[in-house]
């Protein structure tokens, strides 16, 4: 008896022939993640903290004081006003920013007059980001790359064709990676492909 294609995709994901190479190489995938986690993040927050303990004025050399840079902070009035000004800061933020947020992914999602050139302004900073940084990137490399290389001219200018040719690009991978995928799964199963993802 022929099982159905997802019962054979649904086997195939389950054979032990793929899963075991997978689970024996997943910490050799996360293994660079979590080296600059820890590089980038977990050491200097630890080594923070320890300082905070210490009397130094480089890192190198520090002497252990205990809990007294603590006290001092905390006896500190304008220290306390800095603290609990910033506090307050984070805190009307956090719900202000938040609110926004939530009102603007709201307005996104419906529809009502307007909506698509609402969805264009809000994202194109996205695009122009990167203009601005090939711009400067040209500017670089026109005004500064001359001084260093002596013996060679360049001349970079972004015409409108490589900007059409940029654009191109960037909508064919869009339609590659996103457009395509998406067609696919939209012949999913709902249930089965909620399983794997």
């Amino acid at each position: 008896m022929k099982l159905p294609k997802h019962r054979r995709d649904e086997a195939a994901l389950n054979s032990r022939l793929i899963r075991r190479p997978i689970k024996r190489m997943v910490w050799l995938f996360l293994l660079p993640t979590f080296a600059a986690f820890c590089i980038g993040f977990l050491y200097p927050f630890f080594k923070g903290l320890f300082l905070s303990f210490c009397n130094f004025r480089i890192t190198s050399q520090w002497t252990w004081t205990g809990l007294e840079n603590y006290r001092k902070a905390f006896q500190d009035p304008s220290y306390m006003h800095a603290f609990w000004y910033t506090a307050l800061f984070a805190l009307v933020s956090l719900i202000v920013i938040n609110l926004f947020a939530f009102a603007i992914a709201y307005a996104l999602t419906q529809k009502f007059k307007g909506t698509n050139v609402f969805r264009t302004v809000f994202f194109l900073p996205n695009l122009i980001g990167g203009i601005v940084l090939g711009y400067i990137v040209a500017a670089i490399i026109n005004q500064i790359l001359p001084f260093v290389l002596t013996d060679i001219t360049l001349n970079v200018t972004p015409s409108a064709g490589a900007a059409a040719i940029a654009v191109g690009i960037s909508c064919g991978i869009g339609i590659l990676f996103g457009f395509l995928p998406a067609r696919r799964a939209a012949s999913l199963n709902p249930i089965e492909a909620l399983r794997y993802d």
